[in-house]
């Protein structure tokens, strides 16, 4: 039994990730917003999806970065790579917003602005996962 307790907890603790690795897995949900809203984006222009949809889906986005952003501040990894996650969350945050306001005036080229933001952050985020 003692035997089976100490082999558990040997694998527990061999299986924990390093704080870099656990954080990047923490933001893979804001780097999937950042694409998810590219292409909305891209359907919008192409008026494939509603306004609403857009408004709806760019609001959902921001609400759930903001918590990715509060794992950021408050996560054990390097301040390199924390600095760079939360610059790219704030990009996405911010380009949600751009794209919000535009689709409210109807403003073509500030979707197209948002969208080509979203696209980079994107790839940032992969960029940091290599």
């Amino acid at each position: 039994m003692r035997l089976a307790v100490v082999a558990l907890l040997l694998a527990a603790a061999c299986s924990q990730k390093p704080p870099d690795e656990k954080l990047l897995d923490d933001v893979k949900q804001a780097a999937s917003w950042a694409a998810s809203l590219q292409l909305i984006g891209e359907k919008w222009l192409a008026n494939s999806v509603p306004s609403a949809f857009v408004k709806n889906s760019a609001d959902a986005a921001r609400k759930s970065i903001e918590k990715t952003a509060k794992q950021i501040d408050q996560s054990p990894a390097s301040a390199d790579l924390r600095q760079a996650l939360r610059r790219d969350t704030v990009e996405v945050m911010q380009a949600a917003e751009q794209m919000e306001a535009a689709v409210d005036k109807g403003d073509r080229s500030g979707v197209e602005r948002a969208t080509r933001r979203l696209e980079a952050a994107a790839k940032d985020f992969e960029e940091h996962e290599r």
